[in-house]
C-alpha cells in the first residue's frame, strides 16, 4: 500500500493555504478560536448502550432501500412532507445549510481499489468535520459545495470515535453549528449528503428513535465497537457518511456514521438493514476537535498507525536512531493518556532526578498532551543518543484554562540493558500554537 506525500505543515500564501514547510506554523486565528466549548460539555453529559451491528455509510457500495420522507436538492429544494409530530419545512432548512455541506472525493491509498464518494461539514471558515472511515486508507482529498472548492488535508482523525477533522484550502461559504442540547425521541431530524456519489446535495427525513445506541461497526481498520451513538429511522445510503443529521432549526444533532445490519433469508446474507442509521453525537468528539484544531501539519492516512505517534515523521529517524525516537514517542504518549507511572519508568535515573519527586511531576502533567512532534534531528551510538523535536504542548494554567505552545527540545537518550529511556531536556518555548 502506497504511503502519503511526506506530512508537511500548512502555510498561507497569497490568501491561500497550501503545503509548506515551517513546522512552527500558526493557523488563522479562525482556526485557533474554541468551538462551542459550552455546547460541547453539555452534550458530553449524556450518552450510552443498545446493541445492533452496523456498516459505514460512506464506504459500502451496496444500495439501501429509500425509507421515511426524501428531499432531493437540486437548484431550488422541494418542500419536506411532515412526520409525525408536526410539519417541517425541510426546504428551508436544506437551503440555509447548502453552502456548508461538502462533497468529498478521494483517491483510495491502493491504486487497485476505488477512492469513495462522502459529505463533510464546514464548522469554520477552514474547518470540515466528517467520519473518520472516510478518510482512513484513503489520500487525496477534493472537496466541494455549491459556492466553493478546492483540496483538504486531514489535521486528525479517530477510527474508534468515527470522526476526522480537515483542513481547507478554500473558504466554506458558510458554516453549520451543533444543537446546545441533544433531540428527543421521536423529533423530526435530516441528514444531507451525496448519497450513491451523487453530484447534487441530497437529503433524507426521519425521526430519532434513540440517543444510546451501540454499533459494532466494520471498516478497513477492523471492528469497532462504539457507544452513546444517535439511532435514527433515517435511510442513509453509501455517501451520505460523514454528513450532518440536522434538528427541525438547522443545528447540527450528529455526523452520519454508519447503517444497521440484518440477516436476509432471501439473499442469504447480512445486509443493511431498513430505515436504522447511526449518528455519533457531538459530546463524543468534542475534545479530539479541541486536540486536532491546534495541529499544523496533514496526518498520513494511508498509515493510521502514525496517527497515534507524537512524532509524525519517525520514518525519517537517521538509522539506528528509530528505536531511540520510539522511546521518546513512547513516553509522550504515556503523557497524553495519563499513564504517569508508565511514562516515569521510561525517564533513565537522571531523567527522573531533574523532575523531582514522581508525586509532584505527575500533578504538575495532569491534564498535558504532546502533539504533532516534528523531528529535526537525532543520533544515537552506542549507549547514548539524542533528538531535536518540534513539539507542540498543551496545559492547564492555574487559572483552570488552557494554552498550547510549541517547543523545540532537545533531549538526552541512554540505552540501558538494551532498553532506551529518556534523560534530561533542554529547550524554549518558540512559539503559541
Amino acid at each position: 500500500m502506497p504511503a502519503n506525500p511526506p506530512e508537511v505543515p500548512l502555510t498561507r500564501s497569497r490568501g491561500r493555504t497550501r503545503p509548506g514547510r515551517d513546522p512552527r506554523y500558526r493557523p488563522p486565528s479562525g482556526c485557533r478560536r474554541r468551538y462551542g466549548r459550552r455546547v460541547m460539555r453539555r452534550w458530553a453529559r449524556l450518552g450510552t448502550i443498545t446493541c445492533l451491528c452496523a456498516t459505514l455509510a460512506g464506504c459500502s457500495g451496496s444500495v439501501l432501500p429509500t425509507v421515511t420522507v426524501t428531499v432531493t436538492v437540486t437548484g431550488a429544494p422541494s418542500t419536506a412532507q411532515a412526520s409525525a409530530g408536526g410539519a417541517v419545512d425541510w426546504a428551508s432548512v436544506v437551503d440555509r445549510s447548502r453552502g456548508a455541506v461538502f462533497r468529498i472525493q478521494t483517491t483510495n491509498c491502493s491504486s487497485s481499489a476505488p477512492g469513495v464518494v462522502a459529505t463533510g461539514l464546514a464548522i469554520d471558515e477552514h474547518l470540515l468535520v466528517t467520519a473518520a472511515h472516510v478518510v482512513e486508507y484513503q489520500r487525496g482529498f477534493q472537496v466541494s459545495s455549491d459556492a466553493s472548492g478546492g483540496e483538504a488535508h486531514v489535521l486528525g482523525f479517530d477510527p474508534r470515535t468515527d470522526v476526522a477533522l480537515l483542513w481547507l484550502d478554500t473558504s466554506a461559504d458558510s458554516t453549520l453549528s451543533f444543537a446546545e442540547t441533544p433531540p428527543k425521541a421521536g423529533d423530526q431530524v435530516a441528514v444531507l449528503g451525496f448519497p450513491q456519489a451523487a453530484t447534487d446535495l441530497q437529503a433524507a427525513t426521519g425521526s430519532v428513535t434513540s440517543l444510546d445506541g451501540t454499533g459494532t461497526v466494520t471498516s478497513d481498520g477492523g471492528n469497532i465497537q462504539r457507544e452513546g451513538m444517535l439511532v435514527t429511522d433515517l435511510a442513509t445510503d453509501p455517501g451520505y457518511g460523514g454528513g450532518p443529521v440536522l434538528g427541525s432549526d438547522g443545528r447540527v444533532v450528529g455526523v452520519a456514521s454508519s447503517q444497521a445490519l440484518a440477516y436476509s433469508s432471501s439473499e442469504g446474507r447480512v445486509v443493511p438493514a431498513q430505515g436504522t442509521g447511526y449518528a455519533v453525537q457531538p459530546g463524543e468528539f468534542a475534545d479530539l476537535l479541541e486536540q486536532w484544531r491546534t495541529n499544523t501539519s496533514a496526518v498520513n492516512t494511508c498509515d493510521p498507525d502514525s496517527v497515534n505517534h507524537v512524532i509524525k515523521n519517525l520514518d525519517t529517524a537517521p538509522a539506528g536512531a528509530a528505536d531511540a525516537l520510539e522511546a521518546l514517542d513512547a513516553f509522550w504518549l504515556a503523557v497524553n493518556g495519563a499513564d504517569f507511572a508508565g511514562a516515569w519508568r521510561r525517564l533513565n535515573a537522571r531523567g527522573q532526578q531533574v523532575k523531582g519527586s514522581f508525586e509532584r511531576w505527575s500533578a504538575k502533567m495532569a491534564g498535558a498532551q504532546y502533539s504533532d512532534g516534528y523531528l529535526e534531528t537525532a543520533r544515537a551510538s552506542g549507549s547514548s543518543g539524542s533528538a531535536t523535536v518540534v513539539v507542540n504542548l498543551t496545559e492547564s494554567t492555574s487559572a483552570g484554562e488552557t494554552r498550547c505552545r510549541v517547543w523545540r527540545l532537545t533531549y538526552a537518550l541512554t540505552n540501558e540493558s538494551g532498553q532506551w529511556l529518556v534523560g534530561p531536556f533542554s529547550g524554549r518555548s518558540i512559539g503559541r500554537c
